[in-house]
């Protein structure tokens, strides 16, 4: 015997499927919630670290039950699928056996269940030795459906049917879920035609017999692509490998997360460190800016009053000439400046030598710089209106 037929062999000699719904004792509309209950209270139950003794084997066999019960109900799409043939799983049919006139056609329901396998390894009754026989069953199924309905031609398509075992390649897991998940059947099914169009009176009867016929074939083939693709959405569900990939991929995942958090944390710090850097350079320079500025007798506007800064951003007042206190204010400022530059002067002149010539030009600049200063002093009395220039910026 193969592998395949060992496994049949074992897993028809099993007692009766039990129902998902009497392993875990609720009814068929019970919710989520109650499912989840149930299986809490029976997992603490049978657990295998709980029981020992003569118990032990019993209670691992019943705790197996009852977590694939709680896979099947837990997930949505697989209860709905159950709810849909649980009669048919029930019923007892040996694996592999369909109620059907067509032979190739391979029953597949009973495999929608965990009690098919025992574990997951390659041994006879094992996962990876029983889906491998049912993929090529499978297959084996349309190639000859498709001759048998009198093709000559090659079947369109080919889906592979190593199933590999717990060693395989991700690669080869992945191509061959890939090409099973976008399975649909090659055959015709005219077998599952309602009339016989043969014994049409008329066309018009004939018509709408075949019209008949057409959506007997599309839903028996539709109700064959489902079953084909729920069987590989629940034997990819439970494949150690791909929970596996999963896994390392859950992990690689939080690792590049950690990676971009520890990334922008260093950036973080960086920046902040080049603006506390670029703080220090710009109070350095700016410090050596005011004492250039106070060295040089330039006003500056940080030294200006609360009254000046509103003169000069003209805030509630109108644009123009300065009149009065401040336009006084600013008049004395800019006297003296110049003082202070004539004196400057003066001094300069007086370490450059004795030099006749140069002491009499300096002499007339600094005359000529007091009668400047002197007017000024004179028309500051007599002028109302003036215009203030910024030393700075003169505006």
């Amino acid at each position: 015997l193969t592998p395949y037929e060992s496994a049949q062999q074992t897993m028809s000699s099993k007692p009766p499927i039990r129902c998902h719904y009497d392993v875990l004792s609720v009814s068929q509309d019970a919710d989520s919630a109650t499912i989840k209950k149930a299986h809490r209270k029976l997992a603490l139950k049978y657990h295998p670290d709980k029981n020992t003794g003569a118990e032990q084997e019993k209670a691992a066999q019943e705790f197996r039950l009852v977590q694939q019960a709680y896979e099947c109900l837990s997930d949505a799409a697989e209860r709905k699928w159950y709810d849909e043939h649980r009669e048919l799983i029930l019923s007892g049919n040996e694996l592999g056996d369909k109620d059907t006139s067509v032979s190739y056609i391979f029953d597949i329901i009973p495999y929608h269940t965990a009690t098919c396998y025992t574990d997951f390894d390659s041994s006879p009754s094992g996962f990876y030795t029983v889906y491998n026989g049912v993929f090529k069953k499978i297959m084996e199924g349309e190639k000859m459906g498709w001759k048998s309905e009198g093709n000559i031609d090659e079947i369109p398509y080919d889906f592979p049917v190593n199933f590999g075992s717990l060693e395989s390649e991700y690669a080869e897991v992945s191509n061959f879920y890939g090409a099973w998940e976008s399975f649909t059947s090659c055959l015709s099914f005219a077998w599952m035609d309602k009339w016989d169009v043969r014994e049409a009176e008329n066309r018009r009867v004939r018509r709408a017999m075949e019209d008949e016929n057409r959506k007997e074939r599309r839903c028996a083939k539709k109700e064959r692509n489902e079953e084909v693709l729920s069987l590989v959405y629940f034997v990819k569900k439970r494949d150690p490998r791909v929970a596996e990939y999963k896994r390392k991929a859950e992990q690689g995942k939080l690792k590049k997360e950690a990676e971009r958090k520890e990334r922008l944390e260093m950036r973080k710090k960086e920046a902040a460190k080049n603006r506390e850097t670029w703080k220090a350079q710009a109070g350095k320079m700016m410090a050596e800016r005011e004492a250039n500025d106070l060295s040089a007798g330039r006003i500056r506007l940080a030294d200006l009053d609360d009254d000046d800064d509103d003169e000069f951003y003209g805030r509630g007042k109108k644009k123009g000439k300065r009149r009065g206190k401040n336009n006084k204010k600013v008049k004395q400022n800019n006297t003296n400046i110049k003082r202070n530059t004539a004196e400057r002067k003066q001094e300069e002149a007086s370490k450059e030598g004795n030099n006749d010539n140069s002491r009499i030009i300096e002499d007339k600049e600094t005359e000529a710089a007091q009668c400047v200063i002197a007017n000024e002093e004179v028309s500051e009395s007599e002028e109302e209106e003036t215009t203030w220039r910024c030393e700075c910026c003169r505006k």
